[in-house]
């Protein structure tokens, strides 16, 4: 996930099916400022979009980054 930026496409297969995405933002977090504002900004959509998260840096509790990418319809 550290690698995606903005505009990079994302491909996930659900049942054969390739569904498209395109990274429109990513964040770097404390996971204990969960209420955080720019965190609740990040999650609303009123669109078909996916996030991902994950431990960051890798290998550690530290901080986490989530990306987020918009469905290509």
């Amino acid at each position: 996930l550290d690698h995606l930026n903005s505009g990079d496409a994302i491909v996930v297969y659900k049942d054969g099916v390739a569904l498209s995405y395109i990274v429109s933002k990513k964040l770097i977090f404390y996971p204990k400022t969960a209420n955080d504002f720019e965190l609740k900004e990040f999650e609303s959509t009123n669109s078909k979009s996916l996030i991902l998260m994950t431990c960051w840096p890798i290998g550690t509790n530290y901080k986490r980054i989530a990306v987020k990418a918009d469905v290509v319809e």
